[in-house]
């Protein structure tokens, strides 16, 4: 029976993650440049707007110069959204370091201000009353004015710098290592970060070979020297 629950100890071991964080089926990129453009499709050379610097997108499909990406939903307010960023400013991760990567804020408004269907600011889908909470994409800057691209009550669209109240966009709770280090960096950096998991794993294998021949693998009887006394054999 003691026997027993050891194996089942080793199996549980062996079952134990040696990394702290997951890789995920799809790749990360974090935001590192203050103008990076999210655009509905590759073919428009306006983006339809900035994405909030030191967050992240999740990388659904690299292509050639851009790839397609997601972001926000999950933890974020606003919901998610599909769109392509150029691959010359995605910094990309290999493990997610955080269970929060996109920005999850609103902005609220300090009169009524009309909802842009379009940059071109021709169109308004609805107006939105005062002290209302718009869940924020990013921004756009038109002929020297800013707009805001947001989230209310299932309809996106831009809003006027001048409609909304003052705010400060957090940074990402994740810091940020600047410089960013070179691939060749990085690759030296994984091959050892590899090597060691081999080490490590070897090393647990061993171990629980040792283990394992200790307790199965029958010991040799030892000779033991029978004790007489002499006199037994005296008349």
């Amino acid at each position: 029976m003691k026997k027993f629950f050891v194996l089942i100890f080793i199996v549980c071991f062996m079952l134990i993650p040696f990394e702290k964080t997951v890789a995920s089926s799809y790749k990360y990129a974090r935001i590192l440049d203050k103008e990076v453009g999210f655009y509905k499709t590759t073919l428009e050379s306006t983006p339809l707007f900035f994405l909030p610097y030191s967050y992240y997108v999740k990388i659904i499909e690299k292509g050639e110069v851009f790839s397609k990406v997601e972001c926000f939903g999950e933890s974020s307010l606003a919901p998610c959204l599909e769109g392509f960023v150029l691959n010359e400013f995605l910094v990309e991760e290999e493990y997610l370091e955080t269970f929060s990567p996109y920005l999850s804020f609103s902005i609220e408004t300090i009169s009524t201000a009309p909802l842009y269907e379009d940059l071109s600011l021709t169109k308004i889908s609805k107006y939105i009353f005062e002290d209302r909470k718009l869940n924020y994409y990013g921004y756009n800057q038109i002929n020297g004015e800013y707009l805001y691209f947001v989230e209310y009550n299932g309809k996106l669209g831009f809003v006027r710098e001048e409609s909304i109240k003052p705010f400060t966009l957090p940074l990402h709770e994740k810091p940020i290592d600047l410089p960013v280090s070179n691939p060749q960096d990085e690759e030296i950096k994984n091959e050892n970060n590899n090597t060691l998991s081999i080490i490590i794993l070897v090393l647990t294998f061993i171990l629980i070979a040792g283990v394992i021949v200790y307790l199965f693998v029958p010991k040799k009887q030892q000779k033991h020297l029978s004790y007489y006394d002499e006199n037994e054999f005296l008349d």
